[in-house]
């Protein structure tokens, strides 16, 4: 199938194991770094912003509602 005539005439490859893609020129096929958050530090805002989430989301569960 490698050497079909059809398959050359698109560019189609199988060298990566993928019919289609032409080795790593495909956007799947790029290595991605994982987004790291480390850096991120908390700010006293930040902090009051998830009490009040929290809190809503306790009374929420404790049966209170709103």
């Amino acid at each position: 199938m490698t050497a079909s005539a059809a398959f050359a005439d698109i560019g189609y490859r199988v060298e990566d194991g993928d019919l289609g893609y032409a080795g790593s020129s495909h956007a799947s096929f790029v290595a991605r770094h994982v987004p790291r958050v480390a850096h991120i530090r908390a700010t006293p805002i930040g902090d009051a912003a998830l009490e009040r989430i929290y809190r809503v989301l306790r009374d929420r569960r404790a049966g209170r509602g709103r």
